[in-house]
């Protein structure tokens, strides 16, 4: 396993790996290196528009506001084969901001790899076959609460992304109480939904 890290800063797009580069990526962390200020990620894979093929952009994540200090982490694997991988850093006050990004990847053996993400909430399956589903649960909070005890049945600890009503990413503490059964605490109460694969 090689792990790449990139030191990013200012607010910028960066591409962190080419189409075609054939890095199988099976995890990334983006954790906001400021001392006091928080910044806004998008963490995104894209694919160009060909002749015979429409290109798009799928977030992984989508206008995440990372505080200081803090790390987030996903597990996934693309197809790195004709999919390009992007950060993009957002500054929330004057400060320029500066994200370490780290990347842990396998050399690709087979150009088919597994998307597991529902984050941003395509089908399971997609036609062209690029993506596959795994099992997932989308929880939906409707009133406001600092602490949302989800009971998701799926007999994993999965991983969780949890968007308040405007669809803004959310971070806060996960606790895996069971295989089944997840807590999860905020800094503040609201309502939305928690994704979970």
């Amino acid at each position: 396993m090689a792990v790449t890290v990139h030191n990013i800063s200012g607010e910028i797009t960066k591409e962190l790996l080419a189409a075609g580069e054939n890095v199988d990526v099976s995890s990334v962390s983006l954790c906001n290196t400021h001392a006091t200020l928080s910044c806004t990620v998008n963490l995104f894979m894209e694919q160009k528009t060909t002749a015979s093929v429409t290109g798009g952009t799928f977030h992984i994540f989508k206008n995440t506001l990372l505080p200081a200090g803090a790390t987030i982490t996903h597990n996934f694997k693309f197809d790195n084969s004709i999919f390009g991988l992007f950060v993009k850093l957002t500054k929330s006050a004057s400060e320029t901001p500066t994200v370490d990004v780290i990347l842990d990847s396998n050399e690709v053996t087979t150009i088919a790899s597994n998307f597991e993400n529902k984050a941003f909430e395509l089908t399971p399956t997609i036609t062209n076959n690029i993506f596959t589903g795994d099992a997932n649960f989308v929880f939906t909070q409707g009133s406001a609460a600092s602490q949302w005890v989800v009971d998701h049945n799926l007999a994993k600890k999965c991983s969780v992304t949890v968007v308040d009503s405007a669809d803004t990413v959310i971070i806060g503490q996960v606790t895996y109480n069971s295989d089944n059964r997840v807590t999860l605490d905020f800094e503040a109460a609201f309502s939305g939904k928690a994704f979970f694969n």
